[in-house]
């Protein structure tokens, strides 16, 4: 499985579609491929637990730094590579000091049972940052698929059921609480966000309000009810009735620039109904800015370039693979190579990508038509070096 500090090393809109008529407009995502977008979850959940004896008070603060690289762009949605590159925060004990924690610690990355106190909960999020996943959405930034683990993703474990159904919401979240229809300033509409946590399992039904237009962004603004989903709820389920209130930020490339979302909720616990218990939840969610790349660069500094290559020449060894094998089934029908890689286009490929440094890729014949090769130049630009990257190479 790759280090936090090798995924962390992937560091490295648009508009808005045009208005049916004059004050309406759709909210779609418009991006471009290539195009990667940075940024900062902050969660603070406090839970109060009144007992004759003594009250109760548990708190957990995450914030998780994220990256998403459109690979793919289609009029019926995207696909996107979703890396969470760092999760750092505290767990306020009910006796003791706060417990912090931080993927950047290279402690935790040595011993992660250093933490085995703070609950399955935290520990399933630290797993997230050593994930990198491929997301396919529809044109409104939905997810509509379960994850998957990216190409170059290398061995990792899989997601389980809680962390799928968390980073899908998360994603989906990056586009903010919108609607298939045309809206303009003033329009309401209805959003229904479920989270399947099997200890937590909540539906929020929320009226979203477009309040304000200008030339840079959309304001919308969130209230409604969560509660219980009474379709997930076991003997086990802590029982939930409260309210949900924010405002939401979204920029004119569709992708949300600042979210703060709070939760007020009346709990009842598994075998503790008589006992009053209370919940309040904030969250925010907002593009990084160029401090917080510099300061997750600082962490990994001593890395980041070579992890960087090295997730780059991955990639291209991955590609020169898939080139190749396009090369050998065009010599299979047509009993001849192509003249170029381009020929492929339309029969053995959708499209020849370029390498991770932004060059094209060669097709070289060799003395008989079955020797061909698939190459490229590699970090440096020049042919004929050590780090050129060919299809003799990629296994």
């Amino acid at each position: 499985m790759r280090s936090t500090h090798a995924i962390v090393s992937l560091l490295v809109g648009a508009s808005f579609a045009a208005p049916i008529r004059a004050q309406e407009l759709r909210i779609r995502p418009a991006l471009a491929r290539g195009q990667q977008l940075w940024f900062v979850e902050k969660t603070r959940q406090q839970i109060d637990i009144t007992t004759p004896d003594a009250p109760t008070r548990k708190s957990l603060e995450i914030a998780r730094t994220l990256m998403v690289e459109v690979t793919k762009v289609a009029d019926a949605g995207m696909e996107l590579l979703l890396v969470i590159a760092r999760v750092h925060g505290q767990v306020g004990m009910p006796v003791g000091p706060p417990r912090s924690f931080d993927t950047l610690d290279e402690a935790l990355q040595r011993d992660p049972e250093q933490l085995a106190g703070v609950g399955a909960a935290v520990r399933s999020r630290i797993a997230e940052a050593s994930k990198m996943l491929i997301a396919r959405t529809d044109a409104r930034g939905v997810v509509t698929e379960d994850l998957e683990p990216a190409p170059q993703a290398g061995r990792q474990e899989p997601l389980t059921a809680t962390q799928q159904a968390r980073l899908q919401r998360l994603v989906t979240s990056l586009f903010g609480r919108v609607t298939d229809a045309p809206v303009s300033q003033g329009s309401t509409w209805d959003h229904v966000t479920r989270s399947t946590d099997p200890q937590l399992p909540t539906v929020q039904r929320a009226e979203v309000t477009l309040s304000e237009v200008d030339d840079e962004r959309l304001t919308l603004r969130v209230a409604g009810t969560v509660a219980t989903d009474p379709a997930l709820a076991t003997a086990q389920t802590i029982r939930v009735d409260g309210t949900i209130e924010g405002i939401q930020r979204v920029g004119r490339d569709g992708v949300l620039r600042t979210s703060m979302l709070r939760a007020d909720a009346a709990l009842r616990l598994p075998g503790m109904e008589q006992t009053p218990a209370s919940m309040k939840l904030e969250s925010s969610l907002r593009r990084a800015s160029r401090q917080d790349l510099a300061r997750l660069r600082d962490r990994v500094k001593s890395s980041l370039d070579r992890a960087e290559q090295e997730a780059r020449r991955a990639k291209s060894e991955a590609d020169v693979r898939v080139l190749a094998g396009a090369v050998r089934m065009h010599y299979v029908k047509q009993g001849k190579l192509p003249k170029d890689l381009n020929a492929l286009v339309g029969a053995e490929l959708a499209e020849v990508p370029l390498d991770a440094w932004g060059n094209p890729y060669e097709l070289v014949a060799g003395s008989e038509p079955q020797r061909f090769y698939v190459r490229t130049n590699g970090p440096d630009g020049e042919p004929g070096t050590d780090d050129d990257i060919t299809s003799k190479q990629a296994r």
